[in-house]
């Protein structure tokens, strides 16, 4: 399954847990509604950010940013909170926010935002996922 057609699928379902596998890799695992369990595999991770991660994670509306059909306000905005810390601003040089956004527009780079009903808020600023059904 494509990730925009898994997107389209899961609002409520619930965020599960989350590995990160070290290097550049993160797995979220995800059950929709339905029960059907989903692993999505990210490659090519360059910053995630998870706050609030609970027993419930609900997750009510994502984001994809992965080209020019974005608005850049939102794309911005999403970028300087998973480049930050919880009392800080953005990391990020200048330059460097630039080059990564320039990236997502041109679609060298996704930015993916997960919005919480209750629970986990989630972005991930990575180059590939692969998404897979986990047999009951």
């Amino acid at each position: 399954m494509y990730l925009s057609d898994f997107f389209k699928i899961a609002h409520d379902g619930l965020i599960e847990g989350i590995s990160y596998q070290g290097k550049d890799q993160l797995t979220l695992y995800l059950r929709l509604k339905s029960e059907t369990k989903f692993r999505l595999i990210f490659s090519g991770v360059l910053e995630c950010r998870v706050v609030d991660f609970g027993m419930q994670n609900i997750i009510s509306r994502i984001l994809v940013f992965q080209d020019e059909s974005h608005n850049d306000e939102d794309i911005l905005k999403v970028l300087n909170w998973v480049s930050s810390d919880v009392d800080s601003s953005s990391y990020l040089t200048e330059d460097k926010s630039d080059q990564i956004f320039n990236k997502i527009k041109y679609g060298d780079l996704k930015l993916i935002y997960l919005e919480p009903s209750i629970g986990a808020e989630c972005a991930i600023l990575f180059k590939n996922c692969i998404v897979e059904s986990i047999d009951g």
